[in-house]
């Protein structure tokens, strides 16, 4: 897939998602701390990443590492390997590298445990020791107040792409996503909203050493 992010992109994100930060707005102050001039906002660019695997209702998660600084005005080309690996350049500047999207765990509609039917299909999906799994009902992409804009996956990745990165807790975390999400139903559910958010860590690293502040040297 290849995007053109044009001259005011960043000023319409930064609206959208809340970064007001000035080197996406002024390019005097980018050039004043080493920059080329106004930079994307990486969260634009993960979107990208999310839009170029087509139907987005079937995205699961996207992972990705930033290695680059986008700016307005040049094409940028996303690409994804057979392996779900995906990338972002923007010319010779590698903006994501190593971005892994989980696409819609295969099996079909089942009955609720407990109701009959036939029983669920069990799904495996390797994580690897720092991947976040998050698991939510189709009520909270699709709320939203009755004939306006649904709260979608794009919000809901872009959210949670920004709390990952913030080192958010996550009971924090999902806290603010429980609040984005009612907030944009106007505290309105017209359909159940349920989210599981996973964080799995080194098995064999406890957890307490994982946060634990090296020894000083010497």
């Amino acid at each position: 897939m290849k995007v053109t992010p044009d001259r005011y992109l960043t000023y319409r994100y930064a609206g959208a998602s809340g970064d007001f930060n000035p080197i996406h707005l002024d390019d005097e102050f980018a050039r004043s701390v080493g920059l080329p001039g106004r930079i994307l906002h990486g969260l634009w660019t993960m979107a990208q990443c999310a839009r170029a695997q087509g139907d987005g209702l079937k995205l699961q998660s996207l992972s990705v590492q930033f290695r680059g600084m986008g700016v307005p005005e040049q094409e940028i080309t996303v690409t994804t390997s057979p392996d779900g690996t995906v990338e972002a350049t923007q010319g010779d500047n590698r903006l994501v590298r190593r971005g892994k999207v989980v696409g819609e765990a295969p099996g079909g509609p089942v009955l609720p445990i407990g109701l009959g039917g036939h029983d669920p299909r069990v799904n495996e999906i390797a994580l690897e020791a720092g991947d976040a799994l998050l698991f939510y009902t189709d009520g909270v992409t699709e709320g939203g107040v009755r004939g306006t804009e649904r709260f979608g996956l794009t919000r809901l990745i872009d959210l949670l792409g920004r709390g990952l990165m913030a080192d958010l807790p996550i009971a924090e975390l999902m806290r603010r996503l429980s609040v984005a999400v009612m907030e944009h139903a106007a505290f309105e559910l017209h359909d159940d909203m349920t989210m599981v958010l996973i964080e799995y860590r080194n098995p064999l690293v406890p957890a307490e050493a994982e946060s634990a502040p090296s020894a000083p040297s010497g």
